[in-house]
């Protein structure tokens, strides 16, 4: 879920609270990305916190890096723990932001009533300028010029969704349904990459 934030007098920008599940397959982060996609068309402003069970302590999932690479998103949350058990020490509780410069005073307080550290952050005001040198941005979005609804349909039909039925994970079971569908969602509706103009 999204949330538009709107500023007085200055640009709004979206804000999301993530839970990754901890044993999520890889199709989690094909998932992940057309959200931020379909987000980042609306509004390019994003700021994203959560628990997302990434370690960044570790080296990180090459899908991951990408999706950060792609959309100019930074993890704000900087080699500080966000989790410590007698057997681990992790950093699995993120911030993210499209513009870093507007986030301030990240912090990891030490302590916590559950098992993670709290994250805390500011966000300068004003917020958000537009760049005065770079006066276009790369946006993807869903096209649907040429798409055909009775196809579409043909094509859900051809899937062979039962053999969800087989998975003994929920978790996985609704990864599996999510790969089938936009596998033909993709298909018909493909993503198109622009540069267009702030």
């Amino acid at each position: 879920m999204w949330f538009e934030i709107f500023p007085r007098h200055f640009k709004s920008f979206l804000i999301s609270f993530i839970y990754r599940p901890l044993n999520s397959n890889t199709s989690w982060y094909n998932f992940f990305e057309n959200e931020v996609e379909k987000a980042y068309s609306y509004n390019d402003h994003i700021v994203l916190a959560g628990d997302f069970n990434i370690d960044f302590l570790q080296p990180l999932h090459k899908k991951w890096e990408c999706i950060l690479s792609v959309y100019n998103i930074f993890q704000l949350v900087n080699y500080e723990p966000t989790r410590v058990t007698k057997n681990s020490v992790t950093l699995i509780d993120h911030l993210y932001s499209t513009n870093p410069e507007e986030i301030t005073h990240v912090n990891v307080p030490a302590y916590c009533p559950g098992d993670h550290y709290p994250v805390s952050f500011t966000i300068k005001k004003p917020a958000f300028k537009t760049s005065i040198i770079d006066k276009h941005v790369t946006i993807k979005y869903r096209s649907f010029n040429k798409f055909n609804q009775e196809k579409y349909i043909e094509d859900l039909k051809a899937k062979k969704f039962n053999e969800i039925l087989h998975f003994d994970d929920p978790d996985h079971a609704l990864d599996e349904w999510y790969s089938k569908l936009l596998n033909d969602l993709n298909k018909n509706a493909p993503v198109i990459t622009r540069r267009v103009k702030k």
